[in-house]
């Protein structure tokens, strides 16, 4: 057999890439013919192949309405001679470029079978071939293999696990509104008064809607709140000018000295050195 890129060989499942329209291999898991439910292919696009412009009806033209893009549904069509199987691939769930689908048993057969991809409204890739080994069954299998079932079968049949989920979720939502309605009826009758708790307070963005839920039991409800953030208010007007400050008022000058003797204040007389005479002026008569 051809040597292919290093990949995982141990896992049964083969690997492609898909650039625009080229497809490629990135494995080398050894395929044996016969085998039923075990080889699984899963490829990986390019982001040609995330959605696609849907052609304006004539309704749309005469609304003027745009073009919308939509997902695209990707198929891998696996051909041998005379007969060609094609499987819906279906995105994972973490990544929306990548998608899987299990290999067809009726084309796990030696010497191999071709592998294309389409998807849209068309794109397509070219034709790889797969190579096959021999089983050491050969003809005469001991085994039954069921009947593949065709395109649409496998569409309805996820669209039916879609539809399951979807109608799990509004049954769930239908519960919890009965409980909060059946508690609120009961408490206004004075059977009972719940002894409710609160629970959870998230806040989240402004854009989303306020959400209470209840959980715990009817004696002992538990309320769970999400409340949405405040838009941010707008800027205040500016605030008047303020008054002036007052004019400091001067300290008051301290008082001058007074005599002793009589009480009144005046300058004091200049002393003289010990043993000096002062030269008096002359009185009056």
């Amino acid at each position: 057999m051809p040597e292919y890129p290093i990949g995982d060989a141990l896992e049964p499942q083969l690997s492609f890439n898909v650039d625009k329209q080229q497809l490629t291999r990135q494995d080398r898991f050894y395929t044996v013919a016969d085998s039923v439910n075990y080889l699984r292919l899963k490829v990986n696009f390019s982001n040609d192949w995330a959605t696609w412009i849907t052609p304006l009806t004539v309704d749309d033209e005469a609304q003027d309405a745009p073009p919308q893009p939509v997902p695209i549904e990707k198929t891998a069509l696996f051909s041998i001679i005379g007969e060609s199987y094609a499987v819906p691939l279906v995105d994972e769930a973490d990544d929306p470029f990548t998608a899987v689908c299990e290999v067809p048993y009726k084309v796990i057969m030696a010497p191999g079978f071709y592998l294309t991809i389409y998807g849209g409204g068309l794109l397509t890739t070219n034709a790889v071939f797969v190579d096959v080994e021999k089983s050491g069954l050969g003809k005469g299998s001991p085994f039954k293999k069921d009947p593949l079932p065709s395109v649409q079968e496998q569409l309805n049949a996820l669209k039916n696990d879609i539809t399951k989920t979807a109608e799990a979720a509004e049954e769930a939502s239908q519960s919890a509104l009965a409980t909060a309605q059946e508690l609120k009826e009961q408490a206004e009758a004075g059977d009972f008064t719940p002894a409710f708790t609160i629970g959870t307070v998230e806040t989240v963005d402004s854009d989303q809607q306020a959400e209470v839920t209840i959980t715990g039991t009817k004696m002992e409800p538990v309320l769970n709140f999400k409340i949405p953030r405040g838009e941010k208010g707008e800027k205040g007007d500016k605030g008047d000018k303020g008054d002036p400050g007052g004019t400091p008022t001067p300290p008051e000058p301290e008082p001058e000295p007074t005599d002793p003797d009589t009480g009144e204040s005046g300058e004091t007389e200049p002393t003289t050195p010990e043993g000096e005479e002062t030269q008096g002026g002359e009185g009056t008569k």
